[in-house]
């Protein structure tokens, strides 16, 4: 079992940041495992190299979202959970995240 697996398991996420470029494996292989094991987990898959071809894949096996690097803090908020409403799993929800 991976790290990433390991941790996943022993805490609760709303939000994972995934790099496709992963030091033991790839991050779409990853994403696939992860997924299959929790599909409510939101994932946003992170490359340096994107291209049509791998957000489709990205897309087809269970992320959220798909951007490229270099991003802005904001672009992740935005695009990756904080302006969906996703707040962190170990802190409640603020009245300024749970409006609409």
């Amino acid at each position: 079992m991976s790290p990433v697996s390991k941790k996943l398991e022993q805490h609760p996420y709303d939000l994972l940041l995934l790099d496709v470029s992963l030091p033991d494996r790839n991050g779409l292989d990853m994403l696939k495992e992860i997924h299959r094991r929790d599909p409510q987990l939101s994932v946003v898959l992170i490359t340096a190299y994107g291209s049509i071809e791998m957000a489709r894949a990205a897309f087809k096996n269970g992320a959220m979202d798909y951007i490229t690097k270099p991003w802005s803090n904001d672009e992740i908020a935005s695009q990756g959970g904080a302006g969906r409403g996703i707040a962190p799993a170990s802190r409640p929800k603020t009245s300024s995240q749970t409006a609409p």
